[in-house]
């Protein structure tokens, strides 16, 4: 019986096989009679897939779920550590009850930044997403922790490569120029606008506002009335935060430097330090600050530079649609915004790596229609 059964399947598959020879030579000897008709259609079918271009969406890498989510926050520069961490913990109250598909979590802080990185169950272990993870936090966490700016973050394809070109996200803007304020003030319009478009997550302006400092400008004007120089106020402000050498010690053929410095130099306030004395040549007993004016500012963290022009960058990720058309939609939104001559806006990251894998698989494609023919 199992003998006549499988004798009848291979007589089927037999006569498939046949049927499907005989349909494929009956079409080939219909083409070759007719090879420039076929040569057209071809063509013609080639040209219109063309015209769904501008309606099929473009990734760089394809999406996965990687079974990770990242929570970062970031506060103020300087803020104090036991800030920070008290900011950490609530984001670990909120995230810790919001997922529970948590296999792990690592928690750090670095300068005025803190992150949880969470370790996911495998994916036929849990009914949501990655993605879908991060959207019903997003939706939890924002507004919850005063002070701190918060974004969640999926790693997905091209996780590996953001680590190599350093970056966290899909997109970014620059915006390029030479003043610093008009590169915040650029900024700030293109952070409003981006958030605008459908797709666009996580808009984070990456440069801050400057380092917190405290500018001390000497009264010369009082310094010399007081029959002091600007080298004695200058020397005490050096004693007081740098250290001043005081001269050197040798012993057994070696020298050592002999640094002056005030205890916990590091900790002092500028209050303490302008509450300083010095004592005139007549004999009179003089505050520091009676003898200098301060301002507060801020100082660039870090200058970064593009094709020998400073830039200032505004970062993304992109959720529910593709990549190419987010940054299409952005270029369009950023292209509307007034910028003074020597400024520009260039969309970059990992749509910018995209176009370049494009141009160079379209060299590539070209060179061997080209080779073959």
């Amino acid at each position: 019986m199992r003998a006549d059964w499988l004798k009848r399947l291979a007589e089927n598959c037999d006569n498939a096989v046949g049927k499907l020879d005989n349909s494929y030579r009956f079409t080939l000897q219909k083409v070759l009679r007719r090879r420039v008709a076929t040569i057209v259609a071809a063509v013609s079918v080639l040209a219109a897939s063309f015209l769904l271009t501008p309606f099929i969406g473009t990734e760089f890498l394809p999406p996965s779920d990687e079974g990770a989510v990242s929570v970062s926050g970031r506060m103020e520069i300087g803020t104090r550590l036991e800030l920070l961490d008290e900011r950490l913990r609530r984001m670990e109250a909120i995230v810790y009850g919001a997922v529970p598909e948590t296999v792990s979590t690592v928690a750090s802080i670095r300068g005025e930044r803190c992150s949880i990185d969470i370790s996911l169950t495998p994916t036929g272990d849990r009914g949501r997403s990655s993605e879908e993870i991060a959207d019903d936090l997003r939706g939890k966490i924002e507004g919850r922790v005063a002070g701190v700016d918060l974004r969640v973050r999926v790693p997905s394809g091209q996780f590996v490569l953001d680590r190599l070109i350093d970056t966290d996200e899909s997109l970014e803007i620059e915006v390029r120029g030479y003043d610093f304020q008009v590169l915040r003030r650029l900024a700030k319009q293109v952070e409003a606008v981006i958030k605008e478009v459908p797709g666009v997550s996580d808009v984070n302006l990456r440069d801050d506002e400057g380092v917190p400092q405290v500018e001390i400008h000497l009264n010369r004007n009082k310094i010399s009335d007081l029959g002091l120089s600007v080298r004695d106020v200058t020397q005490v402000l050096r004693t007081a935060i740098a250290g001043s050498q005081a001269g050197n010690f040798h012993t057994s053929g070696n020298a050592y430097r002999i640094l002056l410095q005030l205890k916990d130099a590091e900790r002092l306030t500028i209050e303490e330090v302008l509450d300083m004395t010095l004592t005139t040549p007549g004999g009179e007993v003089v505050a520091l600050r009676n003898l200098v004016e301060t301002s507060a500012s801020r100082a660039p963290g870090e200058i970064n530079r593009r094709d020998q022009q400073r830039f200032v960058s505004v970062g993304a990720n992109v959720a529910g649609r593709d990549l190419g058309s987010v940054a299409s939609d952005i270029q369009e939104a950023i292209d509307e915004i007034p910028r003074p001559t020597g400024y520009d806006l260039v969309v970059s990251g990992d749509y910018e790596e995209q176009q370049k894998a494009f141009r160079d698989l379209t060299i590539s494609l070209m060179l061997a229609l080209l080779l073959v023919s």
